[in-house]
């Protein structure tokens, strides 16, 4: 005999399997999205040392710049 909400939406597998035995883990599947979000995430490799040092490397000489242009350069403009 069919409920009300089984002539609406059929259960799905798991619904199903989950009903047969509730002591079965279910398993799950992957939306495509998060799956090639994965495997992108797998792709990227680890930041290297060198790496590293050439992004510390350029913040300071951009920090240093910085300190220098407002501090100690002074104004290239005649009279000024």
């Amino acid at each position: 005999m069919l409920r009300r909400h089984d002539a609406i939406a059929p259960p799905s597998d798991d619904q199903d399997a989950r009903l047969r035995d509730p002591q079965r883990p279910v398993q799950r599947r992957m939306e495509p999205m998060r799956a090639a979000q994965m495997i992108e995430r797998e792709r990227r490799r680890r930041r290297s040392v060198l790496d590293t040092v050439m992004i510390v490397s350029v913040g300071t000489a951009l920090i240093a710049f910085a300190v220098w242009f407002f501090a100690f350069a002074g104004s290239s403009l005649p009279g000024a």
